[in-house]
């Protein structure tokens, strides 16, 4: 998932051409900082939906005048699913 300050976001499922996350996304810019909170319905994340203790593989990607990741792919180009982290599901 890529992000941005404007609050457009893209989105991408390694294998899953056509795949969308449900998203949703609020982006504020001040003038020091910016955040953005975004809501994943997990449904979307795991297939069948998801059950407490799974795993989903992420990387998001902070797009705009620099390009920021949370699991750096090191030159992988930003869609290396070896590289992203884990979020274990509760």
């Amino acid at each position: 998932m890529a992000l941005h300050p404007a609050g457009k976001f893209l989105e991408r499922a390694w294998g899953e051409p056509g795949w969308t996350s449900g998203a949703k996304i609020v982006s504020t810019v001040l003038e020091d900082r910016w955040t953005v909170a975004f809501a994943l319905p997990l449904r979307q994340l795991v297939p069948g939906g998801a059950k407490p203790g799974q795993t989903a593989y992420v990387n998001v990607l902070r797009g705009g005048s620099e390009n920021l990741v949370c699991s750096p792919t090191f030159g992988e180009k930003f869609h290396s699913p070896a590289r992203f982290g884990a979020l274990v599901l509760r």
